[in-house]
């Protein structure tokens, strides 16, 4: 460890040497040789961009802005993901939220990818969506394509798919648009399109998309081992053994050149799942072991310790909000303190009394519709009573005509019987007679049942005609259909199309019974 820092001293001191010996000495040089070396060397980048902060002139806010960027963007290629962002924030605060300027945009579009690696894409969106507000007011065709593939990859993170689709779309259509040729840019879309339908199982798509890549990434080392690994997933979705070998085998020929950890994480990731299921268990304990040191190295960050220095920096901003906020009181007029107080005042007595008649009016509405309540069940139970004695009256006459007419039949019979000399005859007379004396208490008792049920029936069903009524009495009875069809002399299906038409009537569902039906009203 101590050799490693002792390296990288003599090295950032060569890159000053050879800074000073080609005319580099202000902070502008500084800065961009800085950005050359932020992947590629990140450490030299931090070192130069520090070394810059010393020469700027202290009203030079983009020159600031430009050393802080570069210090934000080294230590995300780091994933010191705490330092890119407190970096990135300290360059934000140079600038107005309206600025248009280039640095502002690239500050912006850093913190947006340094939440995006944290694995908080929610807090990446705003970031990007800024920063595309920024590139459209440029008039920035190239950084509005990148801007909206970014908002693309925010949804993916989200597993918002369709909305992922849309933003790769949105750029692809950018680019067309304009007329503009970004090959890369165009493969990078392909690619994350690719990775989407991946995602959803949509392999065709996948494999279109992920081809289209290949044709336009001009040799890009990071998006060829991307390409190459989802190929091989959607190779070996396939049944396809041996060119998903050969896809993975192209990209680990590539890792060597490339030091961006997502992208290798994914490869060594699949790589490890590939050489398990195949029973390469040496070759998968290889990658599932790089696989481990990549994650370590990308998630050892405390990000506790970012989310804890973010809330203190809002917490800070919220407290000098409020001494802003306790100052301007202190200095505001008596006479406006004391015209609010009265104005306020005179809202409160308002609404007292808006409130009190409020709810004296609610009071006298609520008494009005108690009354008007007690009205209408008072003539509903007088219009039941009313139809209930109608009922029985009408049934009265009815039986007192049946009666009639039974006794004139017997009057008539019985002096027919007084005239026969048959013994047979006088006897079957006297039996009949005890019968109809016997059936008259059994009547009058049933037919008090059979009327309190046509009550209860014509007041749940007021439509039902004398038919439909006759067939629920038969069914209340006991009768099949065959039965009712007999005693009506009628077809059996007859009956059963008029049970049919009963039912809906009734606004039977399938699952009930007609007879159980009747048997509860």
């Amino acid at each position: 460890m101590k050799m490693k820092k002792v390296w990288l001293c003599l090295l950032g001191a060569l890159l000053l040497a050879d800074c000073f010996a080609s005319g580099i000495d202000d902070s502008n040089k500084l800065n961009r040789r800085a950005e050359q070396l932020q992947e590629s060397n990140p450490d030299s980048a931090i070192y130069l961009a520090q070394l810059a902060l010393t020469t700027i002139e202290q009203d030079d806010h983009l020159e600031k802005g430009n050393s802080y960027w570069n210090l934000a963007q080294a230590y995300l290629y780091k994933h010191d993901y705490h330092s890119a962002l407190i970096y990135g924030l300290r360059g934000i605060e140079l600038f107005q939220e309206t600025d248009t300027t280039a640095i502002h945009q690239e500050l912006l579009t850093t913190l947006a990818w340094t939440f995006y690696d944290m694995g908080n894409p929610t807090r990446a969106y705003p970031y990007h969506k800024k920063a595309l507000v920024v590139a459209e007011k440029r008039n920035d065709i190239y950084n509005q394509i990148r801007y909206t593939n970014a908002l693309g990859l925010d949804a993916t993170s989200e597993k918002q798919h369709e909305k992922a689709l849309k933003y790769f779309q949105d750029a692809k259509t950018l680019m067309l648009q304009h007329g503009s040729r970004f090959p890369h840019l165009e493969a990078t879309i392909e690619v994350n399109m690719g990775i989407v339908y991946v995602e959803l199982g949509k392999w065709e798509l996948a494999e279109q998309h992920l081809l289209r890549a290949l044709e336009v990434s001009e040799g890009r080392v990071s998006l060829l081992i991307e390409c190459y690994t989802y190929m091989s997933k959607v190779k070996l979705t396939s049944g396809d053994t041996e060119a998903a070998r050969d896809y993975l085998s192209k990209a680990e020929t590539l890792t060597k050149q490339t030091s961006y950890s997502f992208v290798l994480l994914e490869f060594f990731k699949t790589k490890y799942q590939f050489e398990e299921q195949q029973g390469n268990y040496e070759l998968a304990f290889k990658a599932l072991d790089e696989y481990e040191k990549l994650y370590a190295k990308v998630h050892n960050r405390n990000i506790q310790s970012v989310m804890n220095y973010l809330l203190q920096v809002h917490e800070e901003k919220i407290k000098d909000s409020k001494l802003i906020i306790e100052k301007n009181k202190e200095l505001r007029n008596k006479s406006i303190t004391i015209g609010v107080f009265i104005l306020m005042l005179s809202l409160l007595l308002v609404g007292i009394l808006i409130y009190r008649n409020k709810v004296k009016n609610e009071k006298e509405l609520l008494r009005q519709q108690l009354l008007e309540a007690q009205l209408e069940q008072t003539k509903q139970e007088k219009d039941e009573l009313t139809y209930a004695l109608d009922y029985k009256t009408k049934k009265l006459e009815e039986l007192a005509l049946s009666i009639s007419e039974r006794n004139e039949i017997v009057e008539a019979m019985r002096s027919q019987v007084k005239n026969t000399q048959s013994h047979e005859i006088k006897k079957g007379w006297k039996l009949l007679i005890s019968l109809i004396q016997r059936s008259e208490g059994t009547k009058s008792f049933s037919e008090e049942l059979v009327n309190d049920f046509m009550i209860r029936l014509n007041k749940a069903f007021p439509n039902l005609t004398d038919k439909d009524t006759s067939l629920i009495i038969d069914i209340r009875n006991n009768l099949t259909s065959k039965e009712i069809a007999d005693k009506y002399h009628i077809e059996v299906k007859s009956v059963e199309m008029s049970r049919y038409r009963l039912r809906k009537k009734l606004g039977l569902t399938k699952s009930q019974q007609l007879k159980e039906f009747i048997m509860e009203i």
